[in-house]
């Protein structure tokens, strides 16, 4: 046993940081920032790592869904932003919502994640 975790160090030690971080990014999922248009035409903000089985949700095909779109039914998919991680989510969530109605599907079309300074990630 202490051989194998020897090795898989020594494996992890000749790999390059490029072999690193595309290990790393296999293993996360990307996160969607979604809006739904409900039948009464008000607009759902959500986010989730599976944007197909979520609309499904919303539409009552699987268990679980909204309070808020389960009497709104159907609902449609008007927008979606696809994200790194559940915490850029969150914040672009809560950027949608903070914006009025008109211009909430346009913002999230359009909305550019600020890009990460490599410079920072390594100090």
């Amino acid at each position: 046993m202490r051989d194998d975790a020897y090795l898989c160090y020594k494996t992890i030690m000749s790999l390059d940081d490029t072999s690193l971080d595309e290990i790393k990014n296999t293993r996360k999922k990307p996160w969607f920032v979604y809006i739904l248009c409900c039948a009464d035409n008000t607009l759902y903000c959500g986010i989730s790592v599976n944007i197909e089985q979520r609309l499904e949700m919303h539409n009552g095909i699987r268990k679980a869904g909204a309070k808020y779109t389960k009497g709104r039914r159907p609902v449609t998919l008007v927008a979606c932003r696809e994200v790194a991680t559940q915490s850029q989510a969150l914040q672009l969530e809560i950027l949608v919502k903070k914006r009025p109605k008109k211009d909430k599907i346009s913002f999230l079309q359009n909305y550019q994640a600020p890009q990460e300074n490599k410079d920072e990630q390594h100090e």
